[in-house]
């Protein structure tokens, strides 16, 4: 192959590779806002961050993007205090102030066509017995459902070999 053919056939495959990078890789199909934890609870230092994340064609993170993002609290602003607020990075962090209940949080970005909702519960420090006293009794059936099923296996075993 002469030098010229090689030129000719690597430039327009290297064009249709990057082409193609940029709108599988590079270019943002969509946002998704992640929350860690899942869930405050009910004293001062319970803390969450969300995340908004650019994504991808593939469904992965948008390589050297980022997508900046307005934070607006719908519902129950008296129980969480903001910390801070990085719309360039679309990073937002809330503390609660100790008073269960939910708190609703509306996401806009120019990369999305509506805006996301999250709600984040606030749970109480206090764990109820009866929640307990039911996690208790099924333990003690699936026990029971296990000590069965082994004497049963043994039982039939005995049985067959006798």
């Amino acid at each position: 192959m002469k030098k010229t053919d090689l030129i000719m056939i690597l430039v327009p495959s290297l064009i249709i590779l990057l082409i193609l990078g940029y709108y599988f890789l590079y270019n943002i199909y969509e946002i998704k806002v992640y929350v860690n934890p899942s869930q405050l609870y009910a004293d001062v230092n319970s803390k969450v961050e969300i995340k908004v994340i650019p994504i991808n064609a593939l469904g992965s993170k948008a390589i050297f993007r980022y997508t900046e993002s307005e934070f607006e609290i719908i519902e129950g602003k008296e129980l969480v205090d903001v910390e801070t607020i990085d719309k360039k990075n679309s990073v937002m962090k809330i503390k609660s102030k100790g008073i269960e209940g939910k708190v609703g949080i509306k996401i806009y970005s120019k990369h999305s066509l509506f805006p996301q909702y999250v709600e984040i519960l606030i749970l109480p420090l206090r764990v109820k017995k009866r929640k307990f006293k039911w996690l208790f009794l099924n333990q003690r059936k699936f026990e029971m459902r296990i000590y069965e099923s082994k004497n049963f296996i043994n039982d039939f075993i005995y049985s067959y070999c006798n």
